[in-house]
């Protein structure tokens, strides 16, 4: 700052927003600093020189001044309100994209001074318990966010893992100290400790034991505190691994009889390959005759690539064939890291390693963290590495966190820094915390105003339990009077069991009357078995007063199996009589091995199946996809459902996507449904968004589908959003809707909104709705809602709103 080029304005000017955009001056400052020091770090303390000193400095001065005389031109001096913000929005971006470089000390960056240190941001532990580490840091960067300690003596090795600074359980051991002590005669042990060296006695294990037996295999099992054996997950209390060759051996896994038994990935044995360092390079499953099989994710082989710094680069996964499942989308994966070795991008792969997006549309995702290793901001590019949208419309997420990693912020944002709503129209989320037990939520908009959503609430107040638990919300709009939602309610009560389990929800109004949510119902309880599930749900008017409730079921009972699978629904009436919801009194689930539904029966208040559709059975493919559904009556003969088909069937793509459905008949032929077609099929993108979809009847012709249309057409830009829509007949002529229109057009503005629609006819000519509308022009705003702004007929005159 230079004060002798300060100027004063009227005190009648002095605002709050001016001082913001003279802080963004600062801001813009700092993030040169930055990158100044980020430049210096590079060559380092050794081979520092003042000349390079003198020529970064002058480089980064001279765009530093540039950028503040255009930031002043851009905003008017903070007087364009657009702009101004707009600036606000890209400097917070810069400086979470530098908050490496934050610290203003040179001498606290380990990789400027190249020091010795215990102390790491990342460590990885062989599978011969050699503790690798990687990214050394310095004492002052080590009290902020995760590091480890590492120290040896005599051969046994401690790790130490600090929470900013604070010696804590967690890491990647899950706990705060980790002792690994080795004996070429005895094998080797790890014991698990809190801070204050007791045992960790929340993990599923505290001491982890290796020995080699007398037949050459190393037993590892797994004890409590107490020294007494335990399983670590999944029943296995024994895993058993047979070398194979200098770098791979073949792990079993025992119950407590001794008993082969799967892994929890629902393997029999595990064969792992390793290289020079130790590090898993590959992993391969197999059944009981130890020929290969699929894990519970349908995948057999995991394959990974290393960095010098023992991070992986590289991950790939097989089935048990040996082929990329390119159904399960993100099956070859490439990383890239940052100063701290957090992932700073991960790129989606096909299987000729060319970039690919994945179902949500995404290729690249791009990370940013601040100094105490907090995610902060994620963008989102697709294979051609245009910024994208994805399939759940944003580009950018950004959450801030305070000191103690508290959520202060949330948003999501189209691009050019264009806030995103949801369908409540709550934007940005900004939260205090005025003590340790109370979280203000605001609703803020993309001016960092207070915004009420569809709710009429702006601010959400939340009180809080010791253990966490909500206890009390409240609910004030943005005049931080309580809010005046449809249906009253403007404060909730909760309480939990024992096990944080909910147990009762009370609605209130603004006085502190009971207050009905939804029919007559302001209170709901639960109840749970001893596995947590819950198997009751009662509806109560008042605290004593039972509620009829919707479609009059005062109480939801549920029965689970073994497996804590649902497997049974039942509803009853507030006189505890059975009655009919949604056409069943009761709905059991039956379920195959992988616990996906197979059959699904309703009952009537008599226990007696229900007339008409009565069950519906469901096939799988061995992706777990249901490939077909089948209905059927109380006699369990096929019967029609309400579409006046009795089966239906589903085809997919290699990519698990749904591109045909048809309908079965009694007799297993293909037949029409009530409107009169047996197909849909799809064609996709990669995406997985439907380029077209077309409707044809039993014998394969055009058919006219849903809406009266045969086939709906799709286009995209290179951001991979929806630019024209068209319809057609089962003539391929286009084909007009109940207004008139049969091609909608879409202009993208730069946030990746919609700036104009345009409508068709079947003749290609502008032409308008039933509103007169022919073209809609949209306003811009930050704000990602859609403001009117000029609407036109097919002639090109405006329309007075």
């Amino acid at each position: 700052m230079k004060p002798e080029y300060s100027m004063k304005l009227n005190d009648s000017l002095i605002s709050s927003q001016l001082l913001i955009h003279e802080q963004n001056h600062f801001n813009i400052t700092e993030y040169y600093t930055r990158l100044l020091r980020k430049a210096v770090i590079e060559i380092g303390n050794e081979d520092l020189e003042n000349e390079d000193l003198d020529r970064l400095f002058n480089t980064y001065e001279f765009k530093r001044d540039s950028v503040q005389t255009v930031y002043d031109s851009i905003t008017d001096h903070g007087v364009k309100t657009h702009k101004q913000r707009y600036w606000e929005l890209k400097i917070d971006e810069l400086l979470r994209e530098t908050a490496y470089y934050e610290m203003p000390n040179l001498y606290h960056y380990n990789s400027f001074t190249k020091e010795d240190t215990n102390f790491f941001k990342q460590i990885r532990l062989s599978e011969t318990n050699e503790v690798l580490t990687s990214h050394p840091i310095s004492k002052e960067e080590m009290k902020y966010g995760e590091a480890y300690e590492v120290s040896e003596s005599w051969g046994n090795v401690t790790v130490k893992f600090y929470k900013n600074g604070k010696l804590t359980n967690g890491g990647d051991f899950e706990t705060a100290i980790t002792k690994i002590n080795k004996s070429w005669w005895n094998g080797n042990e790890i014991h698990y400790y809190n801070d204050d060296e007791s045992y960790n006695s929340d993990l599923k294990f505290c001491v982890l034991k290796s020995k080699t037996n007398k037949n050459d295999r190393k037993v590892v099992s797994y004890f409590n505190e107490n020294l007494e054996r335990v399983n670590n997950d999944h029943g296995v209390y024994e895993t058993h691994w047979q070398s194979l060759s200098n770098n791979s051996i073949l792990g079993s896994y025992y119950n407590k009889k001794g008993e082969p038994i799967k892994n929890k990935k629902g393997v029999y044995h595990l064969k792992k390959v390793f290289d020079k360092y130790g590090r898993i390079i590959k992993r391969e499953s197999f059944d009981l005759d130890k020929s290969p099989m699929n894990d519970n994710s349908n995948l057999s082989t995991y394959k990974y690539k290393y960095n010098q710094q023992h991070l992986v680069i590289g991950y790939k996964e097989y089935d048990k064939n040996g082929n990329f499942p390119i159904h399960s989308d993100e099956y070859n994966l490439q990383f890239k890291y940052d100063e701290y070795g957090y992932t700073k991008e991960m790129i989606n792969l096909n299987e000729h390693n060319a970039q690919i997006n994945n179902k949500e549309g995404v290729c690249i995702y791009n990370y940013c963290y601040d100094k105490y290793g907090n995610d902060t901001q994620t963008k989102r590019y697709n294979s051609n590495n245009i910024p994208t949208l994805g399939t759940d419309d944003y580009f950018t997420r950004v959450t801030k966190y305070d000191s103690i990693n508290r959520i202060v912020f949330n948003a999501k944002y189209y691009f050019e820094h264009t806030l995103k709503f949801d369908e409540d129209t709550w934007g940005a989320t900004k939260v205090e915390y005025p003590n340790d037990s109370t979280e203000l939520q605001y609703n803020i908009n993309a001016y960092n105003k207070l915004f009420n959503d569809n709710n009429g609430s702006a601010i959400i107040k939340r009180f809080f339990d010791k253990k966490g638990q909500t206890i009390k919300s409240e609910f004030f709009d943005k005049f931080k009077n309580y809010a005046k939602p449809k249906n009253g309610v403007v404060k909730n009560l909760y309480k939990y069991d024992d096990n944080g389990n909910e147990i009762e929800s009370i609605s209130l109004d603004s006085l502190g009357n009971y207050k009905s949510f939804q029919n007559d119902v302001a209170i709901v309880r639960w109840n749970y078995d001893d596995n947590n599930n819950k198997i009751k749900t009662t509806y109560f008017k008042n605290d004593n007063e039972l509620a009829n409730a919707y479609k009059e079921a005062t109480y939801n009972f549920y029965t689970y199996n073994e497996d804590n699978k649902l497997i049974q629904r039942r509803y009853f009436n507030i006189n505890m009589e059975p009655i009919m919801f949604d056409d069943a009194f009761k709905s059991k689930f039956y379920m195959n091995n992988k616990g996906n539904d197979t059959l699904i029966e309703y009952y009537d208040i008599n226990d007696k199946l229900i007339e008409g559709v009565s069950s519906i059975k469901y096939k799988y493919d061995k992706l777990d996809n249901v490939i077909q559904e089948s209905y059927f009556d109380n006699n369990n003969e096929l019967i029609n459902n309400s579409n006046g088909v009795r089966v239906i069937c589903y085809k997919y793509n290699n990519k698990n996507s749904i591109v045909q459905e048809y309908y079965l008949d009694a007799k297993n032929q293909i037949t029409n449904n009530n409107s009169g077609y047996a197909y849909i099929e799809r064609t996709l993108n990669e995406n997985g968004e439907i380029i077209t979809e077309s409707f044809f009847d039993k014998y394969k012709k055009p058919a006219s589908g849903k809406n009266g249309f045969h086939k709906v057409v799709f286009e995209y830009n290179e951001a991979d959003s929806t630019i024209k829509e068209s319809r057609y007949d089962i003539h391929n002529n286009y084909k007009e809707n109940n207004d008139g229109i049969a091609v909608f057009e879409f202009t993208r503005a730069k946030s990746g909104l919609v700036k104009q629609e345009k409508f068709y006819n079947k003749n290609g000519e502008l032409t308008e709705n039933n509103s007169g509308n022919a073209i809609i022009n949209y306003k811009y705003s930050l704000n990602g809602l859609y403001y009117l702004g000029q609407v036109l007929n097919a002639k090109g005159e405006l329309i007075k709103k």
